[in-house]
């Protein structure tokens, strides 16, 4: 098992992050799983398989499906929007995929994520 990270060692690494996306411009479709991998490595998640990029999900607002940007199961979701973007939306739909998972669906997403889907 890896060595926990020090809070110091986390905000170095914070500080690196952002000077190294201050100036990209924020395309979340063409840069996302590179940032979210960026982002990641700041609090030592280095595994590539750590996230299931573009997990499906429902929104509650629409029950349209959409997509989740990143789900770290049992830890975390990543929902990015471009600026100016609504985020009510985003946080909606990891809600509902979370309500999903605790529900009758939680069997079919183990094996959608076992397939690589």
């Amino acid at each position: 098992m890896a060595k926990a990270l020090s809070l110091n060692e986390i905000r170095r690494r914070a500080a690196q992050f952002v000077v190294d996306w201050r100036d990209e411009p924020g395309d979340e479709r063409q840069q996302a799983q590179s940032f979210i991998r960026d982002l990641l490595r700041v609090f030592g998640i280095t595994s590539t398989k750590a996230a299931l990029y573009e997990k499906r999900a429902k929104r509650s607002s629409t029950g349209h499906r959409g997509y989740i940007d990143a789900l770290l199961p049992g830890l975390c979701a990543i929902e990015m929007k471009s600026a100016g973007k609504d985020l009510e939306g985003a946080c909606q739909m990891v809600c509902v995929s979370r309500t999903e998972r605790n529900g009758k669906n939680h069997d079919h997403d183990q094996r959608e994520a076992a397939a690589g889907r």
